[in-house]
């Protein structure tokens, strides 16, 4: 099992970009749907732990850092 989040990320954009480049594979379509299912969840993940940091930042008084933060969002 890949204990590093972005060894895994950088495995399933390579497999969905091979498979986007394969015109001979019957499942072809199949396994883009799902790989590109699973980059949105990890966009969503992302773009979560993005706005719970901005929160953070901005709570405290940072609205400027808290802006800058929230620009990182996928």
């Amino acid at each position: 099992m890949i204990e590093d989040r972005p060894t895994l990320i950088y495995y399933v954009q390579t497999l969905l970009n091979t498979f986007k480049r394969d015109n001979y594979s019957t499942d072809r379509e199949y396994v883009i749907k799902m790989l590109s299912a699973a980059m949105e969840c990890q966009n969503d993940i992302w773009n979560a732990a993005i706005e719970a940091a901005a929160n953070k930042v901005e709570s405290a008084g940072n609205i400027l850092l808290a802006h800058s933060v929230r620009e990182l969002k996928k």
